[in-house]
């Protein structure tokens, strides 16, 4: 998965953690090595995935600059999105 992500393996162990503390992710012991695998807690979590995945394969660009966008960047687009313009 590192390799996929371009990350180092101690960031995507991290972040294999968060997704299954999410609901995001099972993980199973076989072995010596955990192995992950998507795994949703809830119907509802299933369907909010899927629904972002849709999304993705439609505008790559835009779920991606969200994705490695800065909170507070994030957090200003949502204000501005409730903004009057003058050419509205």
């Amino acid at each position: 998965m590192a390799r996929r992500l371009y990350l180092p393996e101690a960031s995507t162990a991290g972040l294999l953690d968060a997704a299954t503390q999410a609901g995001l992710a099972e993980v199973q012991h076989e072995g010596e090595e955990p192995r992950f695998r998507f795994g949703p807690a809830t119907p509802e979590l299933d369907e909010v995935v899927g629904r972002l995945a849709a999304h993705y394969a439609q505008d790559i660009v835009t779920v991606t600059d969200l994705i490695h966008s800065r909170v507070d960047k994030r957090a200003q687009q949502f204000a501005d999105a409730f903004r009057w313009r003058k050419d509205s």
